[in-house]
C-alpha cells in the first residue's frame, strides 16, 4: 500500500489539498494522509508558533470534502 503524506503541505489552502490529494492519486496512492488541528488546541510549549499554524488549518467542513474527494478518485483518506 502506498500512503502519500500531504501533512500541512496544503498550507490551509482547499485548492493546494485537493491538487495535492489529485497528484498522489495519478501516482498511483491507495492513500492520502493529511493531518488536521486547530491552533487554539496547542499546549502552551507550541504557542510560539500559534500564527504559522493557524495559517494551515483546513476546517471540519473542508475536512469532510476532502474525504468526499478522495473517495470520487478512489483513494482513502
Amino acid at each position: 500500500m502506498l500512503i502519500a503524506e500531504i501533512s500541512g503541505n496544503h498550507l490551509g489552502q482547499k485548492f493546494l489539498l485537493f491538487e495535492h490529494t489529485t497528484q498522489a492519486a495519478f501516482a498511483g496512492a491507495h492513500a492520502v494522509k493529511i493531518q488536521t488541528f486547530f491552533a487554539e488546541d496547542l499546549t502552551e510549549e507550541f504557542q510560539d508558533q500559534y500564527e504559522r499554524i493557524k495559517k494551515q488549518e483546513i476546517s471540519w467542513e473542508e475536512q469532510r470534502e476532502f474525504v468526499e474527494f478522495c473517495k470520487k478518485l478512489k483513494v482513502i483518506p
